[in-house]
């Protein structure tokens, strides 16, 4: 059995005996998934402070999971900001949360500033864009970005 600190490409299927992306096609897998570190507390703060949307990729079958899972855990809070996309690269905005390097380069051709969620998967991307832990040091990179561009 392998854990998440098994995961040390993103490109798992290079690595792996077996096809994993067949978990994450598993019905009932997204909506089973418990919340990030702090994200309940942080998450509706970051919400009041700035236009906050959750953008996501993922198998077609998990699209209504994960809406389901956002209004179990955060209510109406998404309800009309909950983006499904195959590329994240067709973002605008000023900040990209994410673990997945190659969505923060494309995210960062477009002059915005990507912010990498950390992962084992993920460690080269500390040497390249700032890395987060949890979401408390999303807010405080933000509170900080904010007072310095005054956005």
């Amino acid at each position: 059995n392998y854990t998440v600190n098994d995961i040390v490409a993103y490109d798992v299927n290079s690595y792996m005996p077996y096809d994993p992306s067949s978990i994450w096609k598993t019905p009932g897998f997204h909506y089973s998934l418990n919340p990030k570190d702090d994200s309940l507390d942080v998450v509706p703060r970051l919400c009041e402070e700035y236009d906050t949307y959750v953008l996501s990729t993922g198998p077609r079958i998990s699209y209504v999971e994960k809406c389901d899972w956002l209004t179990k855990y955060y209510g109406d809070l998404f309800r009309h900001k909950f983006i499904f996309s195959d590329d994240k690269g067709v973002a605008f905005g000023d900040f990209l949360v994410d673990d997945a390097i190659h969505n923060l380069d494309r995210f960062y051709e477009r002059m915005g500033t990507p912010i990498c969620y950390s992962h084992p998967h993920n460690q080269q991307c500390k040497d390249i864009y700032k890395q987060v832990n949890n979401f408390a040091q999303i807010e405080d990179y933000l509170k900080l970005m904010r007072e310095y561009y005054g956005r």
